[in-house]
């Protein structure tokens, strides 16, 4: 199943579902996500962008929709979305994934302009590299002491979705090392 398809089908059922049962829908973290590079511009197959923009942008315009389509009429919620610090600025090989990134992170000030004055908040996080297994795998030679670990980023999401950062809104926050 495409990470579109898991989308479309995850929105159709936990959604759904959770508005049938009459249930509040209090907030919503949208993790998925998938990275790829090592290719420069001139090389780059269009099956890169497009699995990137499916993965990256589509899954979040999805998940999205589903969530605010129960927290307007509520007129409550919370929506915070993981993106990445190559949202902010293109990288050598990482076109593609940079561009992904770039996407995701100006539909959700899009999304949140598009409910401002409710008490609806989106936010977008924007971690450096986080130390994964997969990131270890794939980066064996990199220094994973350098790396963004993955509670750093739970803390934030944890902080965006709560009622203390009820006027934060429409923000993208950069977890990194200084």
């Amino acid at each position: 199943m495409t990470s579109l398809a898991w989308a479309k089908a995850f929105k159709a059922r936990a959604f759904a579902r959770a508005a049938g049962e009459g249930s509040r829908l209090a907030a919503v973290i949208h993790t998925v996500g998938t990275f790829r590079a090592g290719t420069a511009i001139t090389d780059a197959p269009d099956s890169d962008f497009a699995d990137l923009f499916a993965t990256n942008v589509m899954t979040t315009v999805h998940v999205v929709q589903a969530a605010l389509a129960i927290m307007l009429p509520q007129r409550s919620g919370r929506i915070a979305v993981v993106s990445s610090l190559d949202a902010l600025a293109g990288v050598a090989q990482r076109a593609a994934y940079s561009a992904s990134k770039a996407a995701q992170l100006r539909m959700m000030e899009s999304a949140a302009a598009d409910v401002r004055g409710t008490p609806i908040t989106l936010n977008t996080v924007l971690p450096g590299t986080m130390d994964t297994p997969q990131n270890r795998a794939a980066m064996p030679k990199a220094d994973p002491a350098r790396w963004i670990k993955l509670e750093e980023v739970a803390n934030v999401l944890a902080f965006l979705v709560s009622d203390a950062a009820s006027g934060i809104h429409g923000q993208a926050i950069r977890v990194e090392r200084t």
